[in-house]
């Protein structure tokens, strides 16, 4: 994603939200070598077919197939793999996502299953000191220094008086800005939820293999409800120092990346399979989920 482009996504959030489309194909219900082989293939109406399957997959066979555009000398193959991976990963109905509910709405509550929860996890990247300050939409780099990211902590406490759904993406580096979303996170702030001013959200995203000396992004947008008075989301922030070196912070508004400022947040490279001060999200509340007609409202409603 182009670094102008980026700054416009970010002032006019939210920006990701989700199109649920038909469930794509798992990399074990496909001879995978056979169809890479026949992109090769002599026949043109073979070489389409295998492309067209490849392109139904999930994304779970995407190291397979970057591995093979990398060392194929096969001109043919590498051109349409290129085309299946940036199908894969720009189909937005293929991303991993989870959907769950704050339930410690009771004060006091939250801190010790909080606490809990951090010490059965594993933290590969902690950046928890500096000021809390400002508000709005943000994208945060860092370096996990792990080989897989299990849940995200980022310090982003709604208002009292604010409710709504919080969307957490993990993305891919493009030249120094987020590019393609691997996981997504979506975080359900109900109605009086009493969240402890300067605490950390949990972000329960499906496991997301990463490289551990790789670039990526934390991308955090607020999804006020039409009935909440105020806008979702409250960040904590690293001001004027460099509290964490390996990142750069960008903010809604803010003219793009700063190195000396941070989002404060945890990286957990593993984690117990929920957060006791979550659940995953009902039918019912599902349908509350951000949709188009709900993006107008908040854009209007922001001056967007």
């Amino acid at each position: 994603m182009k670094t102008k482009k980026l700054k416009t996504i970010l002032a006019s959030a939210p920006f990701l939200f989700l199109c649920l489309v038909a469930v794509p194909l798992q990399a074990e219900d496909i001879d995978l070598e056979r169809l890479v082989r026949q992109l090769g293939a002599e026949k043109f109406a073979e070489r389409q077919q295998a492309e067209h399957e490849l392109k139904a997959l999930s994304r779970e066979p995407l190291d397979s197939l970057r591995k093979v555009l990398r060392d194929s000398g096969d001109p043919e193959i590498r051109v349409r793999l290129e085309r299946i991976v940036e199908h894969i990963v720009s189909d937005t109905s293929k991303i991993p996502q989870a959907y769950r509910v704050f339930t410690a709405t009771e004060r006091g509550s939250f801190g010790p299953l909080a606490q809990d929860f951090r010490g059965r996890s594993s933290v590969a990247v902690s950046n928890t000191v500096g000021n809390s300050g400002t508000s709005g939409n943000f994208a945060q780099s860092f370096i996990p220094k792990c080989k897989t990211v299990s849940s995200i902590e980022v310090c982003t406490y709604a208002s009292s008086d604010a409710f709504g759904w919080m969307c957490l993406d993990l993305c891919e580096d493009n030249n120094g800005a987020p590019g393609y979303v691997l996981a997504r996170s979506w975080v359900r702030i109900p109605k009086n939820h009493n969240f402890p001013h300067g605490e950390y959200v949990c972000h329960d995203i499906p496991d997301q293999s990463v490289k551990p000396a790789g670039t990526y992004w934390l991308v955090c947008v607020g999804f006020p409800d039409p009935e909440s008075k105020v806008g979702m989301s409250n960040y904590g922030l690293s001001f004027r120092r460099d509290d964490y070196p390996d990142g750069m912070l960008w903010r809604a508004g803010g003219g793009g990346p700063k190195k000396d400022e941070d989002v404060k947040f945890r990286v957990f490279s593993s984690s117990p399979e929920s957060h006791p001060a979550y659940r995953k999200a009902s039918e019912l509340e599902l349908k509350t989920a951000p949709s188009e007609e709900q993006k107008m409202i908040w854009r209007k409603k922001e001056g967007r």
